[in-house]
């Protein structure tokens, strides 16, 4: 017999890998889908999906808005870490750029 090449013996390890996975793949889903008929005949209604289910949209979970690193439309200048309109909403009716003292309690530097 001819000695096989280690990429051969690679493939066909490959191959049998794939063979073993699949046989207990089968093996497991036939045991699951008989506890699953087993609990459903007491009463229960379960069932068995496949994949990763999506997060319900009434979750009620609102994804946070992120301040973009563009200048700010009322200061007209960036910071770091960068801030935007919304910021000034403690200054009131009249928004104006923030001072140094004001930059620096909220704990902003000037980019630029």
């Amino acid at each position: 017999m001819a000695e096989k090449s280690v990429m051969q013996r690679i493939k066909e390890l490959d191959a049998e890998r794939a063979t073993i996975l699949e046989q207990a793949k089968e093996e497991l889903l036939r045991k699951a889908t008989q506890a699953i008929e087993e609990l459903n005949g007491l009463g229960l209604n379960y069932r068995l999906t496949s994949g990763v289910s999506k997060p319900s949209k009434s979750s009620g979970a609102k994804a946070k808005r992120q301040a973009t690193e563009v200048p700010c439309p009322i200061c007209k200048f960036q910071t770091s870490p960068p801030h935007d309109g919304r910021t000034h909403r403690s200054q009131g009716k009249k928004k104006k750029p923030f001072s140094q003292e004001e930059l620096a309690d909220r704990s902003l530097t000037k980019v630029g």
